[in-house]
């Protein structure tokens, strides 16, 4: 389940952090869901 996202800048440092309130015994939120379907790849051999 998608309760959190968090975006790094190159040194490895959290820029941002966007995060939901879980509540127990309900789906996820197809909206989070779309969130991270949608962000842009980051090329793996430059991640730290």
């Amino acid at each position: 389940h998608v309760t959190s996202l968090e975006a790094y800048d190159a040194k490895g440092e959290m820029i941002i952090q966007f995060f939901g309130k879980r509540k127990e015994g309900f789906d996820e939120r197809r909206s989070w869901r779309a969130i991270i379907e949608n962000l842009p790849k980051a090329d793996a051999s430059g991640a730290a």
